[in-house]
Order: structure tokens, then C-alpha cells, then sequence
């Protein structure tokens, strides 16, 4: 006969610590999962009594993961990310596919697009649901790991086993100037050439694939930059003479004639962007994920022109 150990944890308490993780805070936590606080601390109390350690650490601005609380984020995300694609499965086996598809982004700009992408998978999926975290864009392929999306789309690959990365488009950035700025004459532009200007990025600029790959290799640094996450602002602000700014061609491009700019290649080859979807790296995936990413290799291209 056979002799099943008794576990000390349900799903409900996976779902917690993976909220308390995510959220930064019990009270969060706890809107999240429609618990009261006192409901949330009450639960949080009956996993480390039954598990004999602390999870978590508390200090003034947030809660922090002990090692015990990290090991078992990582066991939870595994678990409930099975049971999710568990359902799924049964309800594509059933013929009416269901589901939710969580995805971010690392660059603002891309939620441009998102949308009519979005749109276009929903006459395909329309009882599968797609939800954009725009909170988790600087932390995209970390919140992939914890469970919290299902999907991100990066341009810096790293090698992981709990990842599956797959290659969906290319971009180029470029500088963007006013026609009467003293670099538009220029075919290109140098790192060296950033140094003393004033430099407007969607993002923080040390976190950016410009940074990485063009200025931090020639220990260049622009005397200074401001992060100004909305094109149309970073538009006026370059057509003001206020700064210059490194985008993507392709967001650029339908602004460049009528506010008098002009887009400069970034090195005399060009700096380009090889976009990846990176996902958890398990062992059946529901087609309608695979189908989104698909869909987003064949519909961001046209955008790109």
C-alpha cells in the first residue's frame, strides 16, 4: 500500500507568499486577494508556524524574502504556474480554450503597439484574456520568474533554465535632433558626440540597451539626461531645442517632417535592437501563447517601416 506524507501547505498560501512577494506589502497583498490585513498576517502566521521559520522580514518601507521565503517562492511559482496551464489545457481539450496571458514589456515605447496586437490575438482568442502589466516594465523578466506574468518581451537575453527565449523582431534606434542643431549635418553619430548634450530617454538612461551597448563601452556619459517616458513629450521637447533623444526609428519616423527634425544613424553601421519573448521554460506551452508570439513576429515588422 501506499503512504502519502501530509503537507503542511495549500495553494491559498502559495498565492499569498507569491502576493506578498509581488505586491511589496501585506496590506497590498491582501486588496489583491480580497483579504483583510488582519486575514492576510493571520494566514502568513499559520504557514511559518506550520513550516517552523520566518518567510519574510519586515522593515519600514516594504517586506523582505528570507532564504526559507525564497525557496519557496520558487517552488510556488512552479506550482501554481501548472495548475493555471493545467486548467487551460483541460478547457482546450474541451474545446473552449481559456486563459490569460499577463505580459510586459522592458521599453515603454513598445506599448504603442501592444494594442492593435492585442486586438488582432482577441478576434483569434476571445475568451483568453490579455492583461498589460505597465508596472512591471523595468522588471519584466524578473516578475516571469516569480510567477507574475506569463510572458515579457526584452531586448537583453540571458541564459537561464527556467527560461525559454525566442527571437521576434530587430529595431533601430537613432539619434533624434532639430534640423538646425549642429549634428544634423552628420550621417552619423559617435559616442563621444553625446558627451556634452542634454540627452532625453523613454527610460532610465543606465538601464537602457543605448547605454549598454553604445556609451558605457566608450566611457561616454551626456552631460545630462532626463527620463521622459511619453514619445509626444520627448517630440516637443527636442522640436523646443530642450535636448536631443535616442528612440526607435520606427516610433520617430511619422513625426520627423512636420516637427522639422531629423533621425541620425548611431555609429556608421547603426545600432540595432534584437527583440526576444521570454517565457517559463516548461514542458508543454498552451498553443495560445506560442500563437501570441507569433502573432507579435508577424504584426510588430509592419510597424517598424
Amino acid at each position: 500500500m501506499l503512504e502519502f506524507t501530509s503537507m503542511h501547505l495549500e495553494v491559498k498560501h502559495l498565492k499569498l507568499v507569491q502576493a506578498i512577494q509581488q505586491e511589496r506589502s501585506i496590506t497590498n497583498a491582501g486588496t489583491r486577494l480580497h483579504l483583510t490585513q488582519s486575514a492576510v498576517s493571520h494566514q502568513l502566521k499559520e504557514i511559518e508556524d506550520r513550516l517552523g521559520t520566518p518567510l519574510f522580514v519586515r522593515t519600514r518601507r516594504d517586506v523582505q524574502l528570507t532564504r526559507a521565503g525564497e525557496r519557496l517562492l520558487n517552488s510556488a511559482a512552479v506550482v501554481l504556474h501548472e495548475l493555471q496551464r493545467a486548467e487551460e489545457d483541460i478547457a482546450e481539450i474541451a474545446g473552449t480554450p481559456r486563459g490569460t496571458v499577463r505580459i510586459s514589456t522592458q521599453c515603454y515605447t513598445a506599448y504603442h503597439w501592444l494594442p492593435s496586437l492585442v486586438k488582432r490575438f482577441g478576434a483569434k482568442y476571445p475568451h483568453i484574456a490579455v492583461e498589460i502589466n505597465v508596472d512591471a516594465t523595468y522588471r519584466a523578466v524578473d516578475a516571469v520568474l516569480e510567477g507574475g506574468l506569463d510572458l515579457a518581451l526584452t531586448n537583453e537575453k540571458s541564459e537561464h533554465d527556467r527560461l525559454r527565449y525566442r527571437a521576434v523582431f530587430d529595431d533601430e534606434l537613432v539619434a533624434v535632433v532639430p534640423d538646425s542643431h549642429p549634428l544634423a549635418a552628420r550621417e552619423f553619430l559617435r559616442a563621444k558626440d553625446f558627451a556634452e548634450e542634454s540627452l532625453l530617454v523613454p527610460s532610465v538612461l543606465t538601464n537602457s540597451y543605448f547605454y549598454h551597448h553604445f556609451l558605457q563601452p566608450a566611457s561616454v556619459m551626456p552631460k545630462k539626461w532626463v527620463s521622459v517616458p511619453l514619445t509626444e513629450a520627448i517630440i516637443a521637447m527636442v522640436t523646443e531645442d530642450m535636448g536631443i533623444s535616442v528612440v526607435a526609428r520606427w516610433i520617430v519616423q511619422p513625426y520627423l517632417k512636420s516637427h522639422g527634425l531629423r533621425a541620425i544613424r548611431i555609429s556608421k553601421k547603426g545600432l540595432y535592437r534584437e527583440w526576444w519573448s521570454v517565457m517559463l521554460n516548461r514542458g508543454t506551452t498552451p498553443k495560445y501563447l506560442d500563437d501570441f508570439v507569433t502573432l507579435m513576429s508577424s504584426h510588430v515588422p509592419a510597424n517598424l517601416a
